[in-house]
């Protein structure tokens, strides 16, 4: 992905996210940013069911959390390098 795409965090929040190979990973559930400059920049997307559990509180560390670098493809489906095994924070 380009360093300076632009895209709101409500547009990436529920898309299906797949493997190279297509995969299914899991849906987006939250987003991991930091602030660049003047800028919040998203670092990675937090994926799958147990993504949703960490997101409320519920649990933690078992959500699964793909790395901006790890995006090839940022459509309708993202499409990630890896599995989605060694994803796991």
């Amino acid at each position: 992905m380009s360093e300076n795409s632009r895209i709101r965090a409500d547009e990436l929040i529920g898309r299906r996210v797949v493997n190279i190979s297509g995969k299914r990973i899991g849906h987006v559930h939250d987003l991991r940013a930091e602030r660049i400059g003047n800028q919040l920049c998203v670092t990675a997307l937090m994926v799958g069911p147990r993504a949703w559990l960490v997101k409320l509180g519920v649990s933690r560390g078992l959500g699964r959390e793909v790395v901006w670098e790890n995006i090839v493809e940022l459509g309708a489906t993202i499409r990630v390098r890896g599995d989605g095994k060694k994803m796991d924070v």
